[in-house]
């Protein structure tokens, strides 16, 4: 769903997503539940910034198997090891400014955290970047 405003310059979005991931490995096999939440706020006619947050539940459907190696440690495979479970996080922000007609720079900071009962995929980062970028 979208609420544009500033003669459709602006809008605010909500969305609700669900994937199901049928893969080769059963590792990988899931189910994601997702909400989207975004803003893009015109400040001037050439400034645009955006922020957005984005919630998934990943419940994976198998037994998670122990069995690759990290760091040179060889995993398990005969421990019992329970289903994984991750809830993701990600939080962004950007900014972008047209330069020219057609061309715009912009600056973005991402964060996101993957709550995970797997240690191995429990983890939390942040990117940052910029981009040229040229519609036409």
């Amino acid at each position: 769903m979208y609420y544009f405003f500033k003669k459709q310059k602006g809008f605010v979005q909500a969305r609700l997503g669900y994937w199901n991931n049928n893969t080769q490995g059963s590792n990988w096999d899931s189910n994601s539940y997702n909400l989207l939440l975004s803003l893009l706020w015109p400040i001037s006619d050439k400034l645009k910034y955006n922020i957005f947050l984005d919630l998934t539940q990943q419940p994976f459907t198998h037994t998670w198997y122990n069995g690759a190696t990290v760091d040179n440690i060889q995993g398990n495979p005969l421990v019992p090891q329970p289903k994984r479970r991750d809830q993701i996080l990600m939080f962004g922000m950007q900014a972008t400014y047209e330069l020219f007609k057609g061309l715009e720079a912009g600056i973005h900071w991402y964060f996101i955290r993957d709550n995970s009962n797997i240690d191995l995929y429990n983890y939390s980062r942040h990117i940052t970047g910029g981009q040229l970028a040229y519609r036409y």
